[in-house]
């Protein structure tokens, strides 16, 4: 060990490094952004470090933060609070977090802070919210990788539904609740998974599957916190009620040392009146009856009313029901007005029109996209096209033009032999042009002659074809053009192959049509030809 010696005086170097540690770390902490302490603080909350938040949460001055960390503030304020089991009265908090998350579109915070919202309307007893603010928040989880809010927003809408005895949609949360569990391979989310599988199919009067899913969650049962691990072991010995007295009682007596809650004092109730304990079973369920659910205090009232009957207390049995009708009627009222299952009905059927819309509003902007790409070609191959037999008129002109004026030029003296060069450049430069067109017209009607169709022919085909028949037979070209208004190239073509003087069954094969499409195309020819 070294020693330092100052002042007369022993110094532990031991302990000068733990004070510098200390102050670095304390230099660091104090050199924190808001917006880090704030994600220590998340951090802490997710691994169950209450007291650590609280106190992080304390030192954070709210007037300093800016917008993003005021919102990220609420959210870990009502989440703290949430999981302190603290009443939390105002929505003003988490309230600004939603408005804020879901401008900025934040989805991740956006769905922690919705599921919060619906959690706090849930415990109010404003069911419709609830579930509704609980529905958007796994809709916008979705579309998030972050499988801790998935877990907890699935987890959250099938207890919910077992406690509104909505079995069958607790059922499919369940399952879902149990793949994302199972994926994680986290202990305490299989436990609460495996359970609540076990009261859906309860609810649902399979007893094979909740038997078989009520074992599964025994397995996990020691990775529940000891906080929640009480609420099991009171469920477990419910299950084993009236036949099994002696091994509900032994989970009663575990769940005891673990917690202390109406729950608790409901099972011991139920076991001393089994046992016929009746006074003791009367002051255990009077201390049950400080539950703050409707539905618990009912079936608590129930089994009062049911032990007061029993040991013939009539009068007792009697305000024991008024109470029970009373609790009962509350229910009902809360439940015509608030149906559990209507609401998440109704928001997957708005959510399925909402994406059936933004589909067909999709299909129908590619259709007009293809109708206008479509018209859009048809419109720029016409006028390639009739360029193309334009260029191929022009050109055919002004040779005609400039090899007029060239043999004018030749049989006068006078012209200078520059002019002369010059005009035969143009007409050469032409004769190219109109060579390249020929050249094309040649090949088709080689192909033509040689057996070939026309199946695969655009309009430019056609005309190419047809000037170079002008040089083997241009009256009857000239004809075509005179005598008819506006034969299509594609009319004129079927003209030309009658002229060359092949058969309908050539033809039908040559253009590959049927017979009464020939008989229908004579015809319409026919109706074209002028009258003289």
């Amino acid at each position: 060990m070294f020693l330092l010696f100052k002042e007369n005086k022993i110094v532990n170097i031991h302990e000068i490094i733990k004070i510098l540690i200390f102050v670095v770390c304390l230099f660091f902490s104090s050199c924190r952004s808001d917006t880090q302490s704030l994600v220590v603080i998340d951090d802490f909350l997710n691994a169950g470090k209450l007291d650590s938040a609280k106190i992080e949460l304390n030192k954070i001055n709210y007037s300093e933060l800016s917008d993003e960390e005021c919102a990220y503030y609420d959210l870990l304020r009502v989440k703290s609070s949430y999981l302190s089991y603290q009443q939390i009265e105002s929505d003003t908090l988490i309230n600004y977090s939603c408005s804020y998350y879901h401008k900025t579109k934040n989805l991740p915070k956006l769905s922690e802070s919705l599921y919060y919202k619906g959690v706090l309307d849930y415990e109010r007893g404003d069911i419709s919210n609830a579930f509704l603010n609980l529905k958007k928040a796994e809709d916008f989880s979705k579309e998030i990788p972050d499988i801790n809010i998935k877990h907890k927003i699935v987890e959250k809408l099938t207890d919910l539904n077992l406690r509104e005895n909505e079995y069958k949609l607790a059922l499919e949360y369940g399952l879902q609740n149990l793949k994302i569990s199972s994926l994680t391979q986290n202990n305490d989310w299989l436990a609460y998974s495996y359970i609540f599988l076990a009261q859906a199919y309860r609810g649902l009067s399979n007893k094979k599957k909740f038997e078989e899913y009520l074992k599964k969650s025994m397995v996990y049962i020691n990775a529940v916190p000891k906080a929640y691990r009480a609420d099991f072991y009171v469920y477990i010995a419910g299950t084993m009620l009236p036949s099994q007295l002696e091994e509900a009682e032994e989970y009663v007596n575990i769940a005891s040392k673990l917690s202390d809650n109406e729950t608790i004092y409901g099972m011991k109730a139920q076991i001393a009146f089994i046992k016929g304990d009746y006074e003791q079973a009367d002051s255990l369920w009077k201390c049950a009856l400080c539950s703050n659910a409707l539905d618990y205090n009912l079936s608590t009232l129930e089994m009062i009313t049911n032990m007061y009957a029993v040991n013939h207390e009539y009068e007792k049995a009697y305000k024991a029901s008024l109470k029970k009708d009373s609790v009962n009627t509350l229910i009902n009222k809360k439940r015509l007005s608030d149906n559990a299952l209507e609401v998440q009905k109704k928001y997957d059927f708005e959510l399925q029109v909402l994406r059936f819309r933004e589909k067909l509003n999709i299909t129908i902007f590619v259709l007009i996209a293809i109708v206008l790409c479509t018209i859009s070609l048809f419109v720029y191959s016409r006028y390639k096209a009739n360029k193309a037999t334009k260029d191929a008129l022009e050109n055919q002109m002004l040779i005609n033009i400039y090899s007029k004026q060239l043999s004018q030029m030749k049989d006068s003296s006078k012209e200078k032999a520059s002019e002369i060069d010059n005009l035969q450049n143009k007409i050469s430069e032409l004769n190219k042009k109109q060579s390249s067109i020929l050249y094309e017209g040649k090949k088709l009607y080689d192909e033509i002659i040689g057996g070939g169709t026309v199946v695969l022919w655009g309009k430019n085909e056609f005309n190419h074809f047809i000037e170079y028949f002008k040089l083997i037979d241009l009256p009857f070209v000239v004809q075509l053009e005179t005598e008819y208004m506006e034969l299509s190239p594609r009319y004129k073509f079927f003209s030309i192959l009658t002229h060359m003087g092949k058969s309908d069954d050539e033809i039908e094969r040559i253009m590959g049509i049927s017979y009464n499409t020939i008989r229908s195309t004579r015809t319409r020819i026919k109706m074209k030809k002028k009258c003289i």
